[in-house]
Order: structure tokens, then sequence, then C-alpha cells
């Protein structure tokens, strides 16, 4: 696969550029459309809870991001990880209370599982490499 370093550092400007946030994008975009459905929209707690770790998953990717240096983004790939684990044990609740089919299950813990795989290699990129000095000197307040 192409390196991840790809990732971070190189030619990216903003927190859509990563594949890994774009991927958790389309999870999010999945979820929310899921959410619509009036099964899930009733279930109040059920639903809030998919909504929102869809939506952590890509909020701290973003702040990672922002971060500027590797080991605070990388804290922040691992909190992002959490939500798309908790994603998974929602689909699977979502299946059990008959609100997904079985296809749909299928699809989208497959996309989850790509999204934790490309999350992963970011992680391991960010665990292992010093933050580039470009990255600090275009510090944000």
């Amino acid at each position: 696969g192409i390196a991840p370093a790809t990732s971070v550092g190189m030619g990216v400007s903003s927190f859509k550029d990563l594949r890994a946030w774009q991927s958790a994008s389309a999870v999010r975009k999945a979820v929310i459309s899921l959410c619509q459905r009036r099964a899930i929209a009733g279930d109040l707690k059920f639903r809030d809870q998919f909504d929102s770790a869809s939506s952590s998953a890509c909020r701290n990717l973003a702040e990672g991001f922002g971060r500027y240096r590797h080991p605070d983004f990388a804290r922040f790939t691992v909190i992002s990880l959490g939500s798309l684990n908790e994603l998974l044990d929602l689909c699977e609740e979502a299946s059990a209370k008959g609100y997904i089919s079985s296809e749909e299950h299928g699809s989208l813990t497959a996309q989850i599982a790509e999204t934790i795989d490309v999350t992963n290699r970011l992680r391991r990129y960010l665990q292992n490499t010093p933050t580039p000095k470009e990255r600090l000197r275009h510090k944000r307040t």
C-alpha cells in the first residue's frame, strides 16, 4: 500500500486531506443516513450514541491534526479508534434490534474496519516519526 507518511506532512494542509478522516467521514455519512430511519430515530438513546460515536471518530482526527505535534496527534487517533470500535458494537446492536439488514451490517462493518486500518496506519506513522520542522513553524494559535 501507500506509505502512511503520505497521510501527514506531505501535501496535507487540512484534516480533510487525511485518508483516515475521509474514511471516517464516509462512515459518519452512512450512520447519519441510518439514523433517519423511523426505527432508529425512535430509539433516542441508541440513535444519539450511534451518531455521537461516528462524529467522534471524525472530530478527534480533526482535533489531532490541529495539535501539530505527532505525539499529541497520535493520542487523538487512539481516541478516534475507540469511537470506531464502539461503532462496531453499535452495528451489532443495530443488527440484533432489526434496525439494519445483514447486508447493511456487513457493508458498514467492513467500512468501519477499513477506517480502523487506515487510522491505525496513521497512528503508527505519528508514533514512529518526529514532528516535521515545517509543522512546528506553522503552529496556529
